[in-house]
């Protein structure tokens, strides 16, 4: 007699099912954690970019004798030295002026925010904005708050967010502060 299995059985079924189910349950957190570890992975890139900047606009600033002084501007594409931000010079255009704090870009969007991005997005109530960062103003004197366009904005305390604060230097032997915030990432 020739007794040919057609399918499967109800047992073989359910077992499959479970052993699926045990797969996903483990599996299913380590997959969750991908988004977050992918909005790190951005924070962490941009605080590259803001270190490279401080780096590449104090060299300028020493360059021009600018790295104690606690307020100061450096120009990002001007070869000519000046001692003012209020040129009156019609060739030069003040939209490439940094400013300074002890020769590192100041927490302004005229300091930092110049520093790494070539047109600056500010952050607006209705959140309406195109770019993939934007920034405010911190509550805290010499404070900068940057965060992803889709991810909740840092609080000024830095208790709550996804994002970075920047905090410039206070003294021309110091580096600015530069804070990830990850919490609600």
């Amino acid at each position: 007699m020739n007794n040919k299995q057609q399918g499967f059985t109800l047992i073989e079924l359910v077992v499959v099912i479970v052993i699926l189910g045990i797969l996903a349950a483990t599996a299913l957190p380590k997959f969750m954690d991908l988004q977050r570890d992918a909005h790190i992975s951005a924070l962490q890139g941009m605080a590259g970019a803001i270190k490279s900047a401080v780096s590449i606009v104090n060299d300028k600033a020493i360059i021009m004798g600018k790295e104690t002084q606690a307020t100061a501007c450096v120009f990002a594409y001007t070869t000519g030295i000046y001692d003012s931000c209020t040129i009156s010079d019609a060739t030069q255009k003040l939209n490439d002026a940094i400013y300074l704090a002890y020769g590192k870009p100041s927490a302004s969007k005229y300091g930092i925010i110049r520093s790494i991005v070539e047109e600056i997005k500010e952050y607006n109530a209705n959140g309406s904005n195109d770019s993939d960062f934007v920034f405010s103003m911190s509550a805290n004197a010499g404070e900068i708050k940057i965060w992803e366009t889709d991810r909740p904005e840092v609080k000024d305390d830095g208790s709550e967010g996804c994002g970075i604060i920047y905090t410039e230097a206070t003294d021309a032997y110091k580096l600015p502060i530069i804070e990830l915030i990850t919490v609600s990432c």
